[in-house]
């Protein structure tokens, strides 16, 4: 087994228990422990997910972030969580196909690699286009049907 699955296995079993329990785990050693080794996977091996280490360490940090500041329940209530809430389904379904291969289009018609700032825009252009992609997903598809199994009824159980 190599260090990157050590540690990412251990990375993400810490992860679960502060989720499973709450942020009051998130005050202790356990916080620390998976974010030191989310820094060790991000560090020792950047070809094989560290950009999925580190998306896990920018959530994690928010989380903490919030959980610290007792803003949890208002940031978690604004409007741009809210909406990405209601979205996430279709951005979940539609976020590799789409944003991915329109990064690779950016990729394509630059003809070369991506500067750092270049590789920043193509990254905020692809996720745009995956949300705005999503959103109508979610306006022509999801809350239709949303709607039509509400008017359907089941009959009852009798066990």
């Amino acid at each position: 087994m190599s260090l990157y699955s050590v540690a990412h296995s251990n990375s993400w079993q810490a992860l679960q228990i502060i989720e499973t329990n709450g942020p009051s785990l998130i005050r202790g050693r356990e916080f620390f422990s998976a974010l030191a080794v989310l820094i060790i996977v991000i560090t020792l091996d950047a070809n094989s997910g560290a950009d999925n280490g580190f998306a896990t360490l920018v959530v994690v940090g928010l989380v903490y972030a919030a959980s610290r500041t007792k803003g949890m329940d208002n940031w978690l209530s604004s409007v741009v969580p809210q909406s990405l809430g209601t979205l996430s389904y279709s951005i979940y379904l539609l976020h590799a196909v789409i944003g991915w291969r329109f990064i690779k289009l950016l990729h394509e018609l630059n003809g070369a690699d991506f500067t750092p700032w270049q590789a920043w825009a193509a990254l905020v252009a692809g996720v745009s286009v995956s949300v705005f992609s999503a959103w109508i997903m979610h306006k022509l598809i999801e809350a239709p049907s949303h709607r039509f199994a509400k008017k359907i009824s089941l009959p009852q159980r009798n066990d």
